[in-house]
């Protein structure tokens, strides 16, 4: 099966948040930098749980919008997907037993570290 292209949208926030970087870095160095940047927005997002928290912030997104914050929170992205893939993954491999909130936070820094590989690849591929 083939991999489901990337949004435009996706693309042009890419491009936008590498060049606010500093052109000496190579394109491996920018695609960490926006991979790292990208899944410190998302994991922020993910803790933003307050009604009026997360309607503020849309309204900052709409009148400023952030690349880095356009790639993490995009509706059709794929970062929440890969969080919770892996999330699902480690779950069931613990015979769907909960686990403490120092494991959580854990077990969130290794998906963390996962998902910001990935997304380096990809996106140094896009660059």
């Amino acid at each position: 099966m083939a991999r489901p292209r990337r949004s435009a949208g996706e693309l042009v926030a890419l491009r936008a948040a590498a060049a606010a970087l500093p052109d000496k870095l190579s394109a491996r160095a920018k695609a960490a930098r926006i991979a790292r940047l990208v899944v410190e927005a998302y994991l922020r997002d993910e803790r933003r749980t307050d009604r009026i928290e997360r309607m503020l912030y849309a309204a900052e997104q709409s009148l400023d919008p952030n690349p880095i914050e356009a790639i993490a929170t995009a509706d059709g992205g794929n970062v929440a997907a890969c969080f919770m893939a892996e999330r699902l993954t480690r779950y069931e491999g613990r015979c769907c037993r909960q686990i403490s909130g120092d494991a959580w936070e854990a077990e969130t820094r290794e998906i963390a570290a996962i998902i910001e590989e990935r997304l380096a690849r990809r996106f140094r591929d896009a660059m």
